[in-house]
C-alpha cells in the first residue's frame, strides 16, 4: 500500500507518495454508486484516482505492471498519484477518464492501454518515447498527430474515435500493427513511411479509394471493410506478402474488380483469405488466378448463374467457400451444386461438409444455413434492434484492442459492419 499526498508548490499541485504498511490502512475505497449518479454530485467533477479503486493489496508500489479494468463499479475519473513509480506496463481500461495529466514521470512505460475512457487528447506521449504498445481504442481523440513522439512504437491501436486524418506516423519505422478502424477517415495517405507495417485495419471509415501502400510491402493483412470502395486498387506493393484482404460492405462491382493492373488481377504469391461480402459482384471470373486462395467469402452480392463457380476450378486449395444471400442460394439444390462444381471444398457458408452426404444436400431458403457471413462459425441469428451492436461492444469491453487475437477483431469488426449496413439499408428504403 502506498501513501499519496497533495501539496500546493507556487500554485501548482504536487501529488507525492511513499510505502505505508497494510495494518496503518482503516478505510476502504468508495466506488461510484450508478444508481444515484443523478442525486449526488456531478460527474465530472468525482475524482477517482488509481489508488481509489483498488485493494492495498493489489496497488503496490513496488510493481512494473499495473492493471486496473473499470468493469466492476469503481471507476476512475483522473490519472494521478503515479509518481515516483517505475512502470512499465499501464492499463486503465473501461473508465472515465477524460485527460491524460499526471502521467509525466512514466518515462519507463513500454505498454499504455486506455482503452474505452472519455480522453479527448494525446497530451502526454512527448513524455513517453519508449512505448512499444499503445492502445486508445474507444475514446474521443480527434488528432493522432501526437504518436509521432513514439518512434519506437510496434503496435498502434486508436480505433473507435473521432479521427479524420492519418498523421504522425512517418518516423515510426518499427510499427508492426496498425489500427484506426471505426474512425472518420477519408483517405489512407500517411501512411507511405510504415516499411516494417504487418496488419492495417481500416474498417468502418469513409475511404473511397485504396491508395499510398506502394512502400508497405510488408503487409500479411489488410482491412478495409465497410467504407465507401467502388473498385480494388493500389495493391502493387503487397503481392508478395499479402495473406488477407478484407474488402466486406463496400459498393464493389464488376468493373471495379476489373482492373488486373494494380487489384485482386495481381499474381498474388500468398493471398489465403479474400472477403467481397455484402458487394456488387455479379461473376467469379476475377478469381481463378488467385491459386493460392483457402477462403472465399463473397456473401450478400449478386451471383444469379452456376456456371461462373467454374471459374474457380483451378483454385486446387479452395477449401471453403461463402455463398449465402447470392440469387443462387435459393435454389433447392444449392449445396449439391457448389460441392459438384468444387469438390476441393470442406465448407460452405458456416456449415462444414462431411462424409455424410445430406451435409451438402439441399440449400439457400431450405437449408439450416446460418445468417451472416462470418468465416469464424455460425453467426448469431436475427435478434431484436441493437443487440448485434450490443453484443460487440460487450466482447470488446472485456478486453482491449491490443488483448485481441486477429480472429476476434474480425468478428468484433464484422459485428458493428453488420450493424451499420443495416442501418445504412434501412435508411435507405426509409427515403424511398
Amino acid at each position: 500500500m502506498a501513501e499519496f499526498t497533495t501539496s500546493n508548490v507556487n500554485g501548482v499541485d504536487v501529488i507525492s507518495t511513499r510505502p505505508i504498511p497494510a495494518s496503518q490502512v482503516s478505510s476502504t475505497p468508495l466506488p461510484l454508486d450508478w444508481t444515484k449518479l443523478g442525486q449526488e454530485e456531478c460527474l465530472d467533477e468525482v475524482i477517482r484516482l488509481p489508488i481509489e479503486v483498488v485493494d492495498e493489496d493489489v496497488f503496490d508500489p513496488n510493481d512494473d505492471d499495473i492493471s486496473i479494468i473499470g468493469t466492476s463499479g469503481h471507476k476512475i475519473t483522473k490519472i494521478g498519484g503515479l509518481d515516483g513509480l517505475k512502470l512499465a506496463k499501464l492499463c486503465l481500461r473501461s473508465h472515465l477518464i477524460h485527460e491524460m495529466e499526471g502521467m509525466e514521470t512514466l518515462t519507463d512505460l513500454t505498454f499504455l492501454e486506455l482503452y474505452d475512457n472519455q480522453i479527448g487528447a494525446l497530451s502526454q506521449l512527448n513524455f513517453m518515447t519508449n512505448l512499444t504498445t499503445l492502445d486508445m481504442s474507444f475514446n474521443v481523440i480527434r488528432d493522432m498527430s501526437p504518436v509521432a513522439n513514439c518512434p519506437k512504437l510496434r503496435e498502434l491501436y486508436i480505433a473507435n474515435n473521432k479521427i479524420t486524418e492519418i498523421k504522425g506516423l512517418e518516423g515510426l519505422t518499427d510499427l508492426k500493427t496498425l489500427d484506426l478502424g471505426a474512425n472518420r477517415i477519408r483517405s489512407m495517405e500517411g501512411l507511405g513511411g510504415l516499411t516494417s507495417l504487418d496488419a492495417l485495419w481500416l474498417g468502418k471509415n469513409k475511404i473511397t479509394k485504396i491508395v499510398g501502400l506502394e512502400n508497405l510491402k510488408e503487409i500479411r493483412k489488410l482491412d478495409v471493410q465497410s467504407n465507401r470502395l467502388t473498385s480494388v486498387e493500389g495493391l502493387t506493393g503487397q503481392v508478395d506478402k499479402l495473406e488477407e484482404l478484407y474488402l466486406a460492405s463496400n459498393g464493389i462491382n464488376d468493373v471495379g474488380l476489373s482492373e488486373p493492373a494494380t487489384g485482386v488481377g495481381l499474381e498474388f504469391k500468398s493471398l489465403s483469405v479474400l472477403d467481397l461480402s455484402k458487394n456488387k459482384v455479379e461473376s467469379l471470373s476475377h478469381f481463378g488466378h488467385l491459386t493460392t486462395l483457402d477462403e472465399l467469402w463473397i456473401a450478400e452480392n449478386a451471383i444469379v448463374d452456376f456456371k461462373t463457380l467454374g471459374e474457380l476450378s483451378e483454385l486446387k486449395g479452395l477449401t471453403c467457400v461463402y455463398l449465402e444471400h447470392n440469387p443462387i442460394s435459393k435454389d433447392r439444390e444449392y449445396r449439391s451444386k457448389v460441392k459438384a462444381a468444387l469438390p476441393t471444398l470442406t465448407q460452405i457458408d458456416a456449415n462444414p461438409i462431411t462424409s455424410d452426404p445430406k451435409s451438402y444436400v439441399g440449400g439457400g431458403i431450405f437449408s439450416n444455413a446460418s445468417v451472416g457471413s462470418s468465416p469464424f462459425g455460425p453467426a448469431p441469428p436475427p435478434a431484436k434492434e441493437g443487440s448485434a451492436l450490443k453484443e460487440a461492444q460487450d466482447a470488446m469491453k472485456g478486453f482491449g484492442m491490443a488483448s485481441m487475437t486477429d480472429a476476434q477483431r474480425v468478428e468484433v469488426m464484422r459485428r458493428l459492419q453488420e450493424k451499420a449496413f443495416e442501418r445504412a439499408k434501412a435508411q435507405k428504403e426509409g427515403g424511398k
